[in-house]
């Protein structure tokens, strides 16, 4: 069933909270009218004391028992407001705009505070779940952008909390995205999520499969005419098979894509044309 925000789902047995509210708005007539006569019988109290026709005693009997039923009007207005309260919680409205996805009550039933009467889906706003690994932790932040995708279709948002704990079970980054549903999706299924850690601009990258670890660390190898030159590089991000150099080479150089595991420096080559 497709349900609106604010739309009535359930209704509860509401009469004994009617009768409640009856008789703590009876209790507040009863107790305005007795402290208006008590403030009568004070001013007639004090005017009888000023002229020592009444006793000190008379004239403190009189203001004790004024500030007492004010005090009790004080303490019933409050109850009819518990009571008041209690009779708009027995109306179940729908949070959100959505379609329930079940129901767990049928009429008649018993309920208790905290029991599970329906679970709506929003399709509208969706909220996906990201997982990252502890070594990226200290490089998520609030408001990064995601790429999110499943199938052909892509929506961007960005991250709009984190939470503060890493998770007990995997040691993972919890981070939350909400976004606007434009892909239609169903809530609960899975999606595939892209986020830019950082960028670089006219950045070099290299295939993963050109880079060799050697002892000295981690090389290439550079083509020189009919020979190949060790070089040591260093190596930044990763995306893809793609792998960024930040020193060693430089935009234009050529180097042995396929076989340099093999190489040694200064071993001679001859370059295949693939016509690619």
């Amino acid at each position: 069933m497709q349900v609106q925000s604010g739309q009535l789902l359930a209704a509860l047995d509401d009469e004994t909270f009617k009768i409640s509210e009856e008789i703590a708005s009876a209790e507040i007539q009863r107790l305005q009218i007795l402290i208006e006569n008590q403030q009568r019988i004070l001013k007639r109290n004090k005017e009888l004391f000023s002229k020592n026709l009444a006793s000190q005693s008379v004239l403190d009997d009189a203001l004790t028992a004024l500030k007492q039923s004010q005090a009790e009007l004080i303490g019933t207005r409050a109850k009819l407001k518990e009571v008041r309260y209690q009779l708009s919680h027995t109306r179940v409205t729908s949070p959100v705009d959505g379609i329930i996805q079940q129901r767990t009550v049928s009429r008649g039933d018993y309920v208790k505070p905290g029991t599970l009467l329906f679970q709506i889906a929003s399709t509208d706003s969706l909220r996906a779940r990201l997982y990252f690994p502890e070594t990226l932790a200290a490089s998520v932040h609030l408001g990064m952008k995601v790429e999110l995708t499943q199938g052909e279709k892509t929506v961007i948002s960005e991250v709009t909390h984190i939470r503060p704990m890493l998770e007990e079970s995997n040691r993972a980054l919890h981070a939350l995205v909400d976004f606007q549903n434009e892909g239609n999706w169903k809530p609960g299924s899975s999606i595939i999520a892209r986020v830019i850690l950082d960028k670089h601009t006219q950045a070099v990258a290299v295939p993963e499969k050109t880079l060799v670890r050697r002892p000295a660390g981690m090389m290439l190898y550079r083509i020189k005419g009919n020979a190949v030159t060790e070089q040591v590089v260093t190596t930044g991000l990763k995306q893809g098979d793609l792998i960024e150099v930040t020193s060693g080479i430089s935009a234009g150089d050529s180097i042995v894509l396929d076989g340099a595991a093999w190489l040694t420096d200064g071993a001679r080559v001859e370059i295949q044309e693939s016509g690619q």
